[in-house]
């Protein structure tokens, strides 16, 4: 829209345009098995509804399975999870680092199955009104409550359970980096 991203609303009407119009260039279809394989590398393993979610392209489930050239995997229900041939992999007991992420964060963007990394009873705590999403804490690859900035500086606002030690700690250097982050 011509009025920017950052001009109050209503201060002029947004308009609308289809992208050869505006660009002048004509709009090519796209290599969908490229697009499949570009999402894995930045975020496989994962189901091809992960895709779709993530490039709105539907119908996904059969140009999956047909990319031969694929790594096929499963989840804990024995779903397939698709990656790029020798990406790294973790191994299963290797706990992840606890992480600060952001509002619209990729972790919430780009995946179908948010119950991979949040109880679904946790779910109302962090997703807001009107979509909105809180920022929020992740320890060992868990959702564990939600944070904000205050004048740059981190702050906790909620835990859904209590620390170890350890965890805390890990989260304090967390914090320690996302501040020097906001300093900038």
């Amino acid at each position: 829209p011509p009025r920017g991203c950052w001009k109050p609303s209503g201060s002029t009407a947004v308009a609308y345009d289809l992208v050869e119009r505006w660009t002048g260039l004509p709009l090519a279809a796209p290599d969908v098995p490229d697009v499949v394989r570009r999402y894995l590398r930045a975020f496989g393993p994962a189901t091809a509804a992960d895709v779709t979610t993530w490039s709105g392209i539907t119908r996904l489930g059969p140009v999956v399975k047909a990319m031969t050239d694929l790594e096929v995997h499963e989840d804990e229900d024995g779903k397939p999870l698709y990656d790029v041939p020798d990406a790294p992999l973790a191994d299963e007991d290797t706990p992840a680092p606890v992480r600060l992420f952001g509002t619209y964060d990729n972790l919430w963007l780009s995946h179908s199955a948010r119950d991979r990394v949040m109880a679904p009873e946790h779910r109302r705590m962090w997703m807001g009104t009107n979509g909105a999403q809180a920022m929020s804490v992740h320890v060992d690859g868990w959702f564990a409550g939600l944070w904000r900035a205050e004048e740059g500086r981190v702050v906790i606002v909620d835990l859904v359970r209590d620390l170890t030690r350890a965890e805390r700690a890990e989260l304090d250097e967390e914090i320690a980096r996302t501040e020097a982050l906001l300093a900038r």
